[in-house]
């Protein structure tokens, strides 16, 4: 975050502040150093707004101009009441070769007095939190420089926007099967200065060449062979990287990013400022620098729910955190809670090539997932420990999938049961597999209401035939629902469905369903699993043997529920149901009570409460002391017992 505050340092470090506990953060004096020349001077007040706009605090703004006929305007009344502003004008003579822009930005890092220095266009656009995030990432990563991989690109002559990812460029740097020339990946990824950020001592060290063209690649290679450096793939928006016919980079971009998508991206904080850039320069047309592909500004986000092998997709927006995908997920995909959930935006490791053991802890939930994220995995960590540690599912956990369509809108019906489609062959009308939870065995029927008078009876008798707990998994086909009878739908809704008859027409059948598709994991007696409705419909779902499923019933009247989590191995957890003002030893009892019961003794001797103070240290807490407002705890030795168990 924005951590401009008081300087602190790491030995033989400037700029860089020690927590308690090890993390490093970025502080002190950051410098903006601009160079341009009074051809560019009606870009000058723009590049102040967006100085200005930084949310680091301590910063301060260098500006090298070289003009022919006067200073500009703008910084030479600017900086005669802004303190933070350092202005060098040198005029040169009309016959006179300019200066360099290597050499600009040597003067710059010169005149600076930060221990960062942030290398700004004139032109371009940076979201207010540029800087804390470049600088956060740098740091972090124990960079003295670091650049963007990717970005987004604003062309002024069309009005369109596109978006650069180094990592698979388009144009200048493919051969012609389309593959990236390794001659050219580190000009790509290195070679545009726009948005180097790097410490004052680095500079110092290694100056820019004197020239125009390649100064900035020639210069971060140059650190490239002596300190660490970073890249940051800008999937958030943080920067908008301007060409013009004054421009002195080339770039292209393979699509067009719609203007609707702009306002989500970090630049939109800078309000009125991206406003009036985008009404100076509206949309006029096509463009040689980026492809007329037009990117969705409504991107699919699709998690892999592991170990069920399901794919989830989820609905998003662009300000998206982990947590908020994290519930989503839980209410798109029925019988999960958002609590037993780990995101990860890589698979995470399976051991041995076996089932996925969990991959650690997982993202934080307060952190952003960018607009161009399409894909997460999710690993239930419960049903991932037990497989890892004895090979079963947790409680008999199972992913079902239902897809349904409408004749218009495909025409089918599916049933997916743990990874495997199921062999039945559908057709048109309400196509039902009963699913026994104790043995996952399945049987199937299909209701063609068309066919027969009888078939909406026939459904209402088969439904109210099965025994309490039994599973349905319903799919729709071409078309149907508008033809139930108000027995079969009120036999649906035995099994948890939310369809209503009282809106019908007449006496048979559901008004405005026609051909509508229609999926729906219901329980009889009990609330569905997932449903959904529409011409196209997918039902997501966890099922748990025996009926059982995995959400636990609400805490009674003075109770609390406590997450216990293994201190080695935290994506081992369990939840704890004891009284609200439960002494620490009282909740460890509780703990070995209701989930440890048939471990040997010698496992259970070593399973102890612990807290986490001082970065990962890790203490034992007072066995007397009461829990408090605390609904979270580390267990020494839990997994071990939880293992044993389940063995």
């Amino acid at each position: 975050g924005a951590t401009g505050g008081a300087a602190g340092e790491h030995p033989g470090r400037p700029g860089v502040r020690v927590l308690e506990g090890g993390e490093k953060v970025p502080c002190g004096r950051v410098t903006v150093v601009t160079p341009t020349t009074d051809r560019r001077q009606d870009f000058h007040e723009q590049l102040f707004a967006v100085f200005d706009a930084q949310d680091w605090g301590d910063k301060e703004l260098v500006v090298v101009e070289t003009h022919r006929s006067r200073p500009s305007p703008f910084f030479s009344g600017k900086v005669k009441h802004d303190a933070r502003i350092v202005f060098h004008s040198m005029e040169i003579g009309q016959e006179d070769e300019d200066l360099s822009i290597g050499i600009k930005r040597n003067m710059g890092t010169h005149l600076s007095s930060g221990d960062w220095i942030a290398s700004f266009d004139d032109d371009d656009l940076y979201a207010p939190s540029y800087l804390s995030t470049m600088l956060d990432a740098m740091v972090s990563q124990d960079a003295a420089a670091i650049t963007l991989g990717s970005w987004y690109i604003f062309e002024e002559r069309s009005g369109m926007f596109g978006y650069v990812d180094c990592r698979s460029p388009d144009g200048s740097g493919l051969d012609t099967h389309g593959r990236v020339r390794p001659s050219d990946r580190d000009g790509w990824l290195y070679g545009f200065g726009f948005s180097y950020v790097f410490s004052q001592d680095a500079a110092s060290d290694y100056p820019f060449p004197d020239k125009n063209m390649g100064e900035d690649y020639d210069f971060f290679i140059r650190l490239k062979t002596r300190f660490q450096t970073a890249l940051l793939f800008d999937d958030f928006g943080l920067c908008v990287h301007t060409l013009h016919t004054r421009s002195t980079s080339s770039v292209q971009a393979s699509q067009e990013v719609p203007r609707e998508e702009v306002w989500d991206l970090d630049v939109a904080q800078l309000g009125s400022l991206l406003q009036r850039y985008m009404e100076r320069f509206p949309r006029r047309g096509s463009s040689l620098n980026i492809g007329c592909e037009r990117r969705r500004a409504e991107r699919p986000l699709t998690v892999h729910l592991l170990p069920f092998g399901l794919d989830v997709p989820i609905s998003r927006r662009v300000r998206f955190t982990v947590g908020e995908a994290r519930a989503a997920l839980a209410r798109a995909a029925g019988g999960l809670e958002a609590g037993a959930l780990a995101l990860h935006s890589a698979p995470p490791p399976s051991p041995g090539g076996g089932d996925v053991s969990g991959g650690g802890p997982g993202l934080p939930d307060g952190q952003r997932l960018g607009v161009r994220v399409q894909e997460l995995w999710a690993v239930h960590r419960p049903a991932a420990a037990a497989v890892a540690a004895g090979g079963a599912w947790a409680a008999g956990g199972v992913g079902v999938r239902v897809l349904s369509a409408g004749y218009d809108s495909g025409n089918h019906a599916e049933f997916h049961v743990g990874g495997e489609r199921l062999p039945y062959r559908t057709s048109r009308g309400l196509n039902v597999v009963v699913l026994d939870p104790a043995t996952w065995r399945t049987s199937f029927q299909a209701y063609d209401l068309y066919a027969a008078a009888d078939e909406s009876d026939r459904l209402a008798a088969d439904l109210g035939s099965l025994g309490a707990g039994q599973v349905v998994l319903v799919a729709l086909k071409d078309s149907g629902l508008e033809r139930l009878g108000r027995d079969a739908v009120r036999a649906l809704r035995a099994m948890g469905s939310t369809l209503s008859a009282e809106a019908s027409a007449g006496p048979r059948g559901v008004a405005g369903l026609f051909r509508e598709g229609y999926a729906l994991v219901g329980r009889k007696g009990g609330t569905a699993v997932a449903e959904s409705q529409g011409k196209s419909a997918l039902a997501v779902g966890v099922l748990w043997q025996g009926g059982s499923e995995e959400q636990a019933p609400a805490p009674a009247e003075g109770e609390v529920a406590v997450e216990c989590a293994d201190a080695a191995t935290p994506e081992v957890s369990v939840q704890v149901r004891v009284a609200a003002h439960t002494r620490f030893l009282e909740l460890r009892e509780a703990l070995l009570q209701q989930h440890c019961q048939a471990a040997p003794p010698e496992r259970l001797r070593g399973v102890r409460l612990v807290e986490r103070t001082g970065g990962d240290m890790l203490v034992g807490v007072d066995p007397n002391a009461s829990l408090g407002s605390a609904r979270a705890f580390l267990v020494v030795g839990l997994a071990d017992a939880l293992g044993s168990v389940r063995r």
